[in-house]
């Protein structure tokens, strides 16, 4: 483990794999399903963080547009105090292309419930991602994002600031075929403290993702 005390700051390394599998569920191309699935990694002596499972269906809008409705099932901590997490969510992802970079907007809405709490949180999530339209190595792009956590309600499970969390990615996407890729990088995440974590989190992780359009 990583970790120091500065400034009310605790800080940690990760590592985050996953892998990604979306699926047209019609002929028209409308309907959509997507499967996501990640193992979280700490370096502490418990090391496995959480598991989760995450499924979705989409539809199509006009305009490179996208509307979702899923559930994500996560197990934390399941060497040293388990829970489970059960989380419902709706999102709409847009996509506003250029000549030289595609930006991709995400609002997802988020209703939390855990297994050692009978209250549940809303929170709200705004990523804006930019990804280059031209491999600038062999068949990689560059690929960043910043994600911006708003909580909208203060369980005791959660922090009770407003802006609970931040997240920025910096990578690229390795692209093996038309339909598969690897994202790669680093996020830096920035995590308000909670009644349960007194201290402010900053963790260093690195992240690999395989990704699948069926």
């Amino acid at each position: 483990m990583v970790s120091s005390k500065a400034l009310a700051l605790n800080q940690y390394a990760k590592q985050w794999f996953g892998i990604s599998v979306q699926h047209t569920i019609d002929k028209n191309k409308q309907w959509h399903s997507f499967l996501y699935s990640q193992l979280r990694i700490i370096d502490q002596s418990h090391p496995v963080e959480s598991g989760l499972l995450e499924g979705a269906i989409g539809y199509q809008l006009p305009n490179e547009k996208n509307i979702w409705m899923g559930y994500r099932l996560t197990g934390r901590n399941p060497s040293n105090g388990f829970y489970e997490e059960n989380r419902l969510f709706q999102q709409i992802i847009s996509q506003h292309p250029t000549d030289l970079y595609r930006f991709i907007l995400r609002t997802r809405l988020e209703e939390i419930a855990r297994t050692d709490s009978c209250q549940i949180a809303l929170r709200l999530r705004e990523r804006l991602a930019i990804e280059a339209r031209q491999s600038s190595w062999r068949n990689a792009s560059l690929f960043a994002y910043d994600e911006v956590f708003f909580q909208l309600n203060h369980p005791t499970f959660m922090t009770s600031a407003f802006l609970g969390e931040n997240r920025l990615f910096l990578g690229f996407n390795l692209r093996t075929s038309q339909s598969t890729w690897w994202e790669i990088g680093y996020i830096n995440q920035y995590q308000v403290h909670t009644p349960q974590q007194s201290q402010n989190r900053m963790s260093h992780i690195i992240t690999l993702t395989y990704n699948f359009l069926d």
